[in-house]
């Protein structure tokens, strides 16, 4: 794919705004996704997969000094089972993600639904939201 200028910047997939100061994505970011991120002025980058961000996005974190907490390799389980994820990283992550010295903070998995959806499936419960508005969110 060709490189876009400078001036030009690409919403990463599946970006959207959970709360204030937190957002969520896919965690495959292209060079002009990983731009727009500049705009969410980022403290925290909570990745949520076994996989490890690209080596573009682990720059840019390095780069910003935006603290990287990688729940996903700390905290996998083989054979779950019928859970999506295990209760250990879905804790730990809502640590992270209420504690608002890590805001704003960015929660990222490999395919911005999975891990990430649970999380935030999670979080609207504690919110006390009906479970029709968390499926459908």
């Amino acid at each position: 794919m060709k490189e876009l200028p400078d001036y030009f910047v690409q919403v990463p997939e599946a970006l959207a705004l959970v709360e204030e100061g937190v957002y969520r994505c896919s965690g495959v970011l292209s060079n002009e996704q990983i731009k727009y991120l500049d705009t969410l002025h980022l403290k925290t980058v909570l990745i949520l997969s076994v996989e490890g961000p690209s080596r573009a996005f682990s720059q840019y974190m390095k780069t910003k000094g935006i603290r990287r907490i990688h729940l996903g390799m700390t905290r996998w389980q083989p054979n779950l089972g019928w859970k999506p994820v295990s209760e250990e990283l879905i804790k730990d992550a809502l640590e992270c993600l209420l504690d608002k010295g890590n805001h704003p903070l960015l929660i990222v998995c490999s395919s911005g639904v999975r891990e990430t959806g649970t999380l935030v499936g999670c979080l609207r419960k504690l919110q006390h939201w009906n479970f029709n508005s968390i499926v459908y969110e």
